[in-house]
């Protein structure tokens, strides 16, 4: 039993650690996001959530380890309750990811800041330079408006007279990048719901263990109190020497 109990406890300490990791990765994600969200859309709301629940996931996962520690049922067992809530929470907002609503936001946000780009090339300057990408569709876009390719079309625009500008544009790069943040997205997620389960269910059997560790450990207590003699008291003698006094 005790081989076994070190074991579950080295186990689940193992995966509470990858779980912290995991939080503290959906935290970084999350405020990554924020920076190219925009505010009061789904995807902003997206990542706020996701940065509560990798707050939570990392404070649970603190309580967890202080449960295998200090080996207490009632302590592993309201860890498992609030890994389970957690596990339910991530599944939901699995669920409710939409990386299509995300794409539809950023692509409006693209066309409203290529059709202000005479006025206020700064917004498509910032795209341009955060997706390495060149105008809406390529860079021969910008002659047909008779403006001049921004250095943000170029890798090195100190060298731009040099180098030719990128040959993708925004829209292009827009797509690739929502095709592969979600398929990434997708991938840490079931990662994460996996990697959660799986300590619910440590923590769950190391709950039983440590009980029925705890039943052996009084069983034995009560044999060891039986197997004692009991004591003999000779009430004649000693009422004797009292008489005697």
């Amino acid at each position: 039993m005790g081989a076994w109990l070190s074991t579950i406890k080295c186990l689940s300490f193992m995966f509470n650690i990858l779980c912290l990791i995991l939080g503290l990765g959906i935290i970084s994600v999350g405020i990554t996001g924020l920076e190219y969200a925009r505010p009061s859309t789904d995807e902003h709301s997206y990542f706020i959530v996701a940065i509560i629940l990798g707050s939570l996931l990392g404070m649970v996962t603190f309580f967890g380890c202080y449960g295998i520690v200090c080996e207490q049922i009632g302590v592993n067992l309201i860890y498992a309750f609030f890994m389970s809530m957690l596990f339910i929470m991530q599944i939901l907002q699995m669920r409710a990811y939409r990386p299509i609503a995300f794409f539809q936001n950023s692509l409006e946000n693209l066309q409203n800041s290529w059709q202000m780009v005479e006025s206020q090339p700064n917004y498509m300057e910032t795209l341009e330079s955060n997706y390495h990408c060149c105008a809406l569709y390529n860079s021969h876009d910008y002659k047909y408006k008779g403006m001049a390719t921004p250095k943000s079309c170029y890798y090195d625009a100190s060298a731009r007279e040099n180098t030719e500008p990128y040959t993708r544009g925004c829209l292009e790069a827009l797509q690739a990048f929502y095709k592969s943040a979600a398929h990434r997205n997708y991938l840490f997620n079931v990662t994460l719901i996996i990697v959660e389960g799986i300590v619910f269910v440590y923590a769950i059997v190391m709950s039983i263990m440590i009980y029925l560790k705890n039943r052996t450990e009084i069983r034995f207590m009560e044999q060891e109190i039986e197997a004692l003699p009991e004591p003999r008291l000779n009430h004649v003698t000693s009422r004797t020497h009292l008489l005697s006094n």
